[in-house]
């Protein structure tokens, strides 16, 4: 389009024709690293396009000026100001406005030029300024400039607004201001302003155009609830353009909301004739990755991301599939990128903490859950996250400061709490351990290993009482608890109650049938000197597994106090096998081989249990015994 003074023109008319998706996303990951919670707005179209970078429906996309020069010179300087424009070098075609005479440069037409140059090269205040100017003088033009202008930002969302209905004052039947005025109420949820408008396009126009009007209808309709509406609204838009993708895609997205599978189906068919379709690459992975097929997902998503490379949506989801795959190394330059496209983004920097994480970089993974922290400095999971790398690197009081703060935010979670008490008492603070303990229990009273861990330290406090009644609060939530039958069985013998110990133990090993248990139980009975009892417990575990180390040293020691001296050494030989340098093992066998009169084969244990320990009591008197016999 070339400017005349005679025909007012549009100068810039790129306008919002919206393909435009709300996505609110909160990656979450809690102690588990692989958690993530994700909440979706309902859209009816994916964009891959940033709001304040909309595809343009345009009247015209270039400026030139055409007016009469004051000399052959300046008439030059023109021609290669509209070379620049043709060949979008709008910094170089600012520079060389700039050298046109004063009087030329106050005309409208080069002002509009102007204008028009600085917003492309991204010189907004500029550009505001110089048609703000104009506004005396060519006001229907300005008015409408400054109204695309303005919208491109949430903050100036009100001055877009007033300066387009200034101009439809002006136009009342403006296809493109009704459309853009729309779209600008719509990006501020104003859906009622913005249905009013886009059905005013939809009256202006047809064919195409109407189509496109109606589109946008019907994502307005879609933010009001009317569904159904919205489908139909799209059906008829479909009959005016039905070559069009991104009405294609909006039925496609209504579909698989009631029909995830059919959607899919609907989008693969866009995609077999629109293979450069990124969106619909990225509403592929999406939908594979919500139905957990992580390699699909992959598949579409480096589709849309070879379509579209600087995606936000695309890498995004990318992003979440490789964490999922523990694909590492790629993820992290996936959020390497995002975080250098958006440095204001969390959630970002999070991800990027997670992927230095699960390659065990946990340098890295503590710098960009602090940057994480830094843009919102109450991000729970990332406080949490902190919190697990300091214990990692076993500085429990840095790991305690991280935790107390992830609980100042919020204060519900028992595993939470849980976590606390454990680095409490890995920084031998005992009480504070025991205050989390109970404020976590005073969220989940069925919480077992808590009870368990409260035995332990009663237990270490010499407070045996409080000890038993925990272990059997942790018995009573968890009926399989192995290890809290064990213990208890310790509590009953250090307070004599070694009947109450086999009761119990017993049991135990009726709900788990646990070899450690079983082994237990024969203990308990060695304990009240029932050796054949004790044996056979330990023959009941030895059937379950022959080589179970704990039952196999047991079984020969009793063994040979019965004067089972084949069975003992049968059983401490498997047992040697397993540990070769376990010194009472040796002493057994040394005694076992005596006994059946293998004297020299019990010389040369004495002689590896002297180098193991050389102190072992009662080795000497034994070796004396031995040397008598060779």
């Amino acid at each position: 389009m070339k400017i005349t003074k005679d025909i007012l023109k549009m100068i810039i008319t790129e306008s919002f024709v919206p393909f435009f998706l709300l996505l609110v996303i909160l990656f979450g990951l809690l102690w588990k690293v692989d958690s993530i919670i994700e909440e979706n707005e309902n859209v009816i179209y994916i964009s891959l396009e940033s709001e304040e970078n909309d595809p343009a429906e345009a009247a015209s996309l270039t400026q030139k000026i055409q007016i009469a020069a004051l000399s052959p010179a300046n008439q030059l300087l023109v021609e290669k100001i509209n070379l620049e424009l043709d060949s979008g070098k709008f910094n170089s075609a600012v520079n060389l406005i700039n050298k046109l005479p004063l009087l030329m440069r106050n005309n409208n037409e080069v002002k509009m030029t102007l204008g028009y140059c600085l917003y492309k090269s991204g010189k907004i205040k500029e550009s505001i300024s110089i048609f703000e100017n104009i506004k005396s003088n060519d006001h229907k033009r300005a008015y409408y400039n400054l109204g695309l202008i303005y919208g491109f930002k949430t903050a100036r969302y009100n001055l877009s607004i007033e300066n387009f209905l200034n101009f439809l004052k002006l136009e009342p039947l403006s296809y493109e201001a009704n459309l853009n005025l729309g779209y600008v109420y719509y990006k501020k949820k104003k859906y009622n302003e913005a249905l009013e408008y886009f059905t005013k396009c939809e009256s202006l126009s047809a064919s195409k155009r109407k189509a496109k009007a109606m589109f946008q209808k019907a994502r307005v309709l879609i933010q009001l609830g009317n569904k159904n509406e919205a489908n139909l609204v799209l059906t008829a838009a479909l009959k005016l353009d039905p070559d069009s993708v991104e009405i294609r895609s909006g039925l496609a997205t209504l579909l698989m909301e009631k029909n995830p599978e059919k959607g899919a189906e609907a989008i693969l068919k866009i995609l077999t004739v629109y293979n450069e379709y990124a969106e619909g690459y990225y509403m592929l992975g999406k939908y594979f990755y919500e139905q957990e097929k992580y390699d699909l997902a992959l598949k579409y998503l480096r589709m849309g991301y070879k379509q579209s490379p600087r995606s936000t949506l695309i890498k995004t989801y990318l992003g979440f599939v490789y964490l999922k795959l523990e694909e590492y190394d790629d993820s992290k330059q996936i959020y390497l990128e995002l975080v250098s496209e958006n440095s204001t983004k969390p959630m970002f920097y999070f991800n990027l903490a997670r992927s230095y994480f699960g390659l065990n970089d946990f340098e890295n993974a503590l710098v960009y859950y602090q940057k994480a922290v830094q843009l919102e400095k109450d991000y729970y999971e990332a406080l949490i996250n902190i919190g697990i790398i300091y214990a990692k690197q076993e500085k429990y009081k840095s790991a305690i400061e991280y935790y107390n703060r992830a609980i100042k935010v919020k204060s519900d979670s028992p595993t939470v709490y849980y976590n606390l008490a454990v680095l409490y008492r890995k920084n031998r603070e005992n009480e504070q351990a025991l205050e989390a303990y109970k404020k976590a229990l005073s969220i989940k009273e069925n919480y077992p290993e808590i009870y368990y861990n409260k035995a332990i330290i009663f237990t270490e406090q010499g407070k045996l009482d409080e000890a038993e009644k925990s272990y059997l609060l942790a018995i009573k939530f968890d009926k399989k608890y192995t290890s809290a039958y064990n213990n208890i069985s310790y509590v009953y013998v250090r307070e004599k109650k070694i009947d109450e110990a086999i009761v119990l133990l017993k049991e135990g090993v009726r709900y788990t049938n646990d070899l450690k248990l079983i082994t237990r139980l024969g203990d308990l009975y060695l304990l009240k000197n029932n050796n054949n009892k004790a044996l056979l417990e330990y023959q009941k575990a030895l059937k379950r597994d022959e080589n179970y180390p704990d039952a196999l040293l047991q079984a020969a020691k009793v063994e040979l106090d019965l004067n089972k001296y084949e069975d003992s050494i049968k059983h401490i030989e498997k047992y040697i096998y397993l540990y070769p340098k376990h010194s009472e093992a040796r002493y057994i066998y040394m005694v076992g081989l005596y006994e059946i009169s293998q004297f020299q084969k019990a010389e040369k244990q004495y002689t590896i249990l002297s180098r193991l320990a050389p102190e072992f009591p009662g080795s000497d008197q034994m070796y004396k015994k031995i040397k008598k016999k060779l």
